[in-house]
């Protein structure tokens, strides 16, 4: 149908067999060309003020060898960042360590590299860059001051480059993202090829005026297998212009526009995530942090660097330093960004066991009241955002958070604390339900739902609930293991409509508990 009289009418166009064609790189340039030269005040400028550290650098005169080189002191290019699953280390046995940069820098041969990580210098020829950053090679992988340092940069590294190519439908680096389409298995069903007849003599003039239908519809917006890992998250939102090679379609995204090179091109536009109010982007920020969750991360201790470079453009937004923000919680936010939970433990985990839990000890001062090690994806609901001009019950008196390293002040912490002062009461939990055990309090079960930050019911035992709000009748809050004289551990989230069964007596409200000043760490 492309170049024929039909064409003028129908806007959609089939898919092509070939994923990356000679018709594909003249498209991807025109897109590219166009975002340039029509507005690139909102994409960026195409040549960097600074590099990464490092890039693999392919020059034209060889074209099966390349080399990682040092941006220090060295003029700027345009790059191109890729953004994959690794699908394990083991895949990638050129990745580069301590040890082997020294090679790595002397050069390589392409044929060497992963498929997925060949392909991308594929593409980066074909449209006449010869600079690419990729983790893997262009960071030591066994030198954990270098990876955090790095890792403090992704934000600058993903919004820098000319463009990001994003190997979305390769679950692992040695997959590959070039292969041809299978369009029988992608269209789903039959394909009709059907001539084009028009409103009057004119359009049926020629030949060669045919138009596709299939009984399956394309959408560019199908879920890839790097919508999947954590750290794509903020690779693919802080870069200026995104080309997502799918199952399906090859997507071009930059802030102004997407385009698709084959099938429907309807859906959302861009979303450029600024608010003037703070109220607003603290409530886009938990929407960020359900997203984010419900994404699989391969090491525990990598989830708050794997959105560091997101929380950092956050900062910028609410005009807040690295110090208000606390392994994941905004200090704007407080107390209610607390009020996370796990609404479902019947999914898939999509956080791994630590790889060095001695740092995650809470015994050792590992805050437990942030979600960056729920197992599962977190949520925060609709009471976040009514409560955001609610009346506060919970008030945060003093916090601390000590990071890691002070080149990732966004990335993992070592401790944190929060002292704050609240309703708090005593109740046993009996493995099926709360009991009051309070003197004076109501004899008998009382209504708390309970959603544990463990899968399964806790064992039956002393838990303490702490009220950070009240909507309604409702009291929302945190269920709480006491470890020492005032010092407690979060265990969960309830919700409780318990005031309406007193009558509506605020007196009585929490069975006459006092506020109390306590340290959860």
């Amino acid at each position: 149908m492309l170049g024929t009289h039909a064409a003028q009418f129908v806007a959609t166009r089939p898919l092509q067999k070939t994923m990356w064609s000679r018709a594909s790189i003249t498209w991807v340039a025109e897109c590219l060309q166009e975002c340039q030269n029509d507005h690139h005040q909102s994409c960026g400028w195409a040549t960097p003020s600074t590099m990464p550290t490092r890039v693999i650098h392919f020059p034209r005169t060889d074209s099966n060898r390349a080399r990682v080189v040092d941006t220090a002191n060295g003029a700027s290019h345009p790059y191109i960042a890729l953004s994959y699953c690794w699908g394990g280390a083991e895949r990638n046995k050129l990745q580069t360590t301590r040890g082997s940069l020294a090679d790595r820098q002397r050069g390589f041969s392409i044929s060497e590299l992963p498929r997925t990580i060949r392909d991308a210098v594929t593409v980066a020829r074909d449209i006449g860059v010869q600079y690419l950053w990729v983790d893997s090679l262009c960071i030591a992988q066994d030198d954990n001051y270098e990876k955090e340092r790095e890792m403090g940069k992704m934000g600058q590294v993903y919004a820098g480059a000319l463009l990001t190519i994003s190997a979305s439908k390769a679950s692992r680096c040695d997959e590959g993202f070039l292969q041809d389409r299978d369009l029988k298995a992608e269209y789903g069903g039959e394909v009709y090829k059907f001539p084009w007849r028009g409103g009057n003599a004119q359009d049926c003039e020629g030949t060669g005026s045919f138009v596709f239908s299939s009984e399956r519809e394309f959408h560019r917006l199908e879920t890839e297998p790097v919508d999947k890992r954590a750290w794509t998250m903020q690779e693919h939102r802080l870069s200026q212009r995104l080309l997502r090679f799918g199952k399906g379609q090859l997507v071009w995204k930059c802030q102004e526009s997407v385009e698709v090179d084959g099938g429907t091109a309807d859906g959302p536009p861009p979303r450029i995530m600024m608010s003037e109010r703070k109220d607003q982007l603290l409530c886009d920020w938990t929407d960020v942090v359900t997203e984010y969750t419900s994404r699989c991360i391969s090491r525990a201790e990598d989830r708050l660097p794997a959105v560091a470079a997101i929380a950092r453009q956050f900062s910028h937004w609410l005009g807040c330093e690295s110090r208000d923000y606390l392994a994941g919680i905004w200090k704007q936010g407080l107390p209610l960004m607390l009020l996370w939970f796990i609404p479902e433990h019947d999914g898939p985990q999509t956080i791994a066991v630590s790889s060095n839990n001695a740092d995650m000890d809470p015994s050792m001062g590992f805050p437990t009241w942030s979600w960056h090690l729920a197992p599962r994806g977190v949520q925060f609901g609709e009471t976040f955002t009514m409560s955001l001009n609610d009346s506060r019950h919970l008030t945060v008196e003093e916090f601390g958070v000590e990071v890691k390293s002070p080149d990732a002040p966004f990335g993992m912490v070592k401790s944190g604390y929060l002292v704050v002062q609240g309703f708090l009461h005593r109740f046993l939990w009996t493995g099926v339900s709360f009991c009051c055990i309070e003197p004076g309090d109501l004899d008998g079960i009382v209504s708390i739902d309970a959603k544990w930050d463990v899968k399964g019911d806790m064992v039956s035992g002393t838990f303490y609930c702490l009220e950070v709000v009240k909507v309604g009748w409702a009291s929302l809050g945190l269920i709480l293991k006491g470890v020492a004289e005032d010092n407690f551990h979060r265990v969960g989230y309830f919700e409780s409509a318990m005031n309406e069964g007193l009558g509506g007596d605020e007196s009585a409200h929490w069975l006459r508990a006092s506020r109390r000043k306590i340290r959860l760490q």
